[in-house]
């Protein structure tokens, strides 16, 4: 007589499908809870509920050891652990000594993640006259002593960084009807300061276009002030 599947599953018998097992190691790696049943690709127990797993950033690969707590069949990530960089195991092998604090090993062994808190402390504290802004502020508030592509890497994980944007109102306008030509114009001023010597000393564009037929004009002024404005509008448009 043949089993029945939940009668399987009851005795251990019914396997999880590969694309089930998939699934909840990459929920796993996502929120860093895992269970004593489904331990995610790359971790590895060390000891009493101690796993080491790697991670990277950029080029770079760190090693972490992590305390976790078990609840039930669940694992749970504590702030218990350390963060170290696999070039300390022969640094420390080559000096023969264990480190007593990270002030004895070389700065070129710090892990990255590492780097980033310390940047992140720049950016959250309100002591710091370019905290909670962009890269550039950040960047200019720690000298150099980071490259942008790491300010940046940082910033890009904070939540006041990524979600306070720039308010947009929108409402609603209201439409425009145009009946004829040479009945409504638009007009700009293009700034062109920056190419005056190349072009006989005109710094500007006074840009005009008709709404209804959308031909447009473009006429070089040397200067922006009003009598000048007023004369080659009446000139040329009017």
């Amino acid at each position: 007589m043949s089993e029945t599947h939940s009668e399987k599953r009851k005795f251990g018998k019914a396997g999880e499908s590969s694309a089930n097992k998939k699934a909840r190691r990459e929920v796993s790696k996502k929120y860093g809870k895992f269970t004593e049943d489904c331990i995610p690709d790359g971790v590895f127990p060390i000891g009493d509920d101690v796993f080491v797993f790697s991670s990277t950033y950029y080029d770079s690969v760190s090693v972490h050891i992590r305390r976790f707590k078990k609840y039930g069949k669940t694992y749970y990530p504590t702030p218990e652990g350390i963060t170290s960089d696999p070039r300390w195991i022969e640094y420390i092998m080559r000096k023969k000594k264990v480190p007593e604090s990270l002030e004895e090993l070389p700065s070129g062994l710090f892990p990255p993640e590492r780097h980033i808190q310390i940047t992140t402390a720049f950016y959250e504290n309100p002591e710091v006259p370019n905290s909670f802004r962009g890269v550039e502020a950040l960047h200019r508030s720690v000298k150099g002593k980071y490259s942008k592509k790491d300010v940046k890497h940082c910033l890009l994980q904070k939540d006041a960084y990524t979600l306070h944007k720039p308010v947009r109102h929108k409402f609603q306008r209201n439409r425009v009807f145009v009946s004829d030509i040479d009945r409504q114009f638009q007009a700009d001023l293009v700034d062109m300061q920056s190419l005056a010597e190349f072009n006989k000393g005109y710094k500007y564009l006074l840009t005009c276009i008709d709404l209804f037929s959308k031909f447009a004009w473009a006429v070089p002024l040397k200067d922006k002030f009003g009598k000048s404005l007023k004369s080659e509008l009446y000139r040329n448009y009017f």
